[in-house]
């Protein structure tokens, strides 16, 4: 763990936890998150290598250089965090441990040394140098009502993604299977760049991106390579999945 003998961050708890922390949380138990001047930052995939997440989060954080954060146990730091009843808090860095100190409550999380956690193999510039054929918005109403239609196809585990009609469209369904239950959603009115052709994700891979905080979700999508980009920014955060197409 690299850093100076004490620091001091500031951060708003909501966004901390559910724009930055869970996400986190959905693909990995440990993770290294680098601290910068106003910025936290990570990169780390899913245990098969599915979902790639790429997520920074802007905030207070008055240094000169990197902090390496080796977080364990995610969610047991989560929960520590919803014991606090502020929104704005501030925790300090000292030695081996991260802490929070209040008239009302405190709390000490140790941290992990450096190189017990797994370093994530893909390099964050080469994720922001993806091209992408075509790009479109889907609202976060449409993508929770894919979700819960996952509980009426649940004999499948894809989800097509292609354009017909100039619109984009998202189906419930297994293209190599008869006889099972689909569900058909237009979820774009228009999109910019290249004709989609059906391309099928794996809905693992989807599920870890429900829950987060936003309106719009931006999907890109690289014909190519069959992979896709779901891109979520506001004024806090900019977290971008990378999720492979199934070969099938």
């Amino acid at each position: 763990m690299s850093q100076p003998k004490k620091s001091k961050f500031i951060f708003e708890r909501d966004v901390l936890v559910q724009k930055f922390l869970n996400p986190i949380s959905k693909l990995v138990d440990n993770v290294v998150v680098n601290l910068q001047p106003n910025l936290a930052s990570t990169v780390c995939s899913s245990v098969d290598g599915a979902v790639v997440l790429l997520i920074n989060l802007k905030t207070e954080i008055d240094i000169e250089n990197t902090i390496k954060i080796n977080l364990q146990d995610i969610k047991k730091f989560v929960r520590l965090l919803d014991c606090i009843d502020a929104n704005s808090i501030e925790l300090e860095l000292a030695d081996n441990h991260l802490k929070y100190h209040t008239k009302n409550f405190k709390f000490k999380y140790f941290l992990l040394e450096d190189g017990y956690i797994q370093k994530c193999p893909v390099n964050p510039d080469k994720i922001n140098q993806l091209k992408f054929d075509t790009e479109f918005d889907i609202s976060i109403q449409k993508f929770n009502e894919i979700m819960k239609g996952c509980t009426i196809t649940n004999d499948s585990d894809k989800l097509y993604i292609y354009t017909k009609d100039n619109e984009v469209y998202a189906e419930l369904n297994d293209f190599e299977r008869q006889n099972i239950n689909s569900l058909t959603y237009n979820i774009a009115e228009s999109f910019v760049g290249e004709r989609i052709t059906p391309f099928a994700l794996n809905l693992e891979s989807i599920r870890l991106i429900s829950g987060i905080k936003t309106d719009i979700i931006k999907i890109k999508v690289n014909n190519d390579m069959k992979i896709s980009m779901f891109e979520i920014t506001d004024e806090a955060i900019s977290a971008k999945f990378i999720i492979s197409a199934l070969v099938k």
